[in-house]
């Protein structure tokens, strides 16, 4: 993960803030990434940078969280946000829709 990486619950504290969270018997975040990531991933849409450059190629996943009316109405549980980075993907964020 890259030291930006960002999550519900270790925003600030890093990546092991998050991992302890999603350890949460009540937040169930690894089953959730792991839900996540069965879906798939699509090409991020264009709406979730609006009046950005985004830097990297991103995916976003699942394909339903690309839907901007979808997060609006928090139809989405959770989704995640891959870039490609230095010829490696990274998973940049995991968070809880819509915190």
């Amino acid at each position: 993960m890259p030291s930006d990486f960002f999550s519900s619950g270790g925003n600030d504290a890093g990546a092991e803030a998050a991992f302890q969270f999603w350890d949460d018997a009540n937040v169930r975040g690894w089953e959730a990434f792991h839900k996540v990531l069965a879906r798939g991933t699509v090409p991020m849409a264009a709406w979730w940078d609006a009046g950005s450059k985004r830097k990297y190629i991103s995916r976003v996943a699942p394909p339903a969280a690309n839907v901007r009316r979808n997060m609006k109405l928090q139809k989405v549980e959770w989704y995640a946000v891959f870039e490609f980075r230095d010829g490696r993907w990274y998973c940049t964020i995991f968070n809880q829709c819509c915190d």
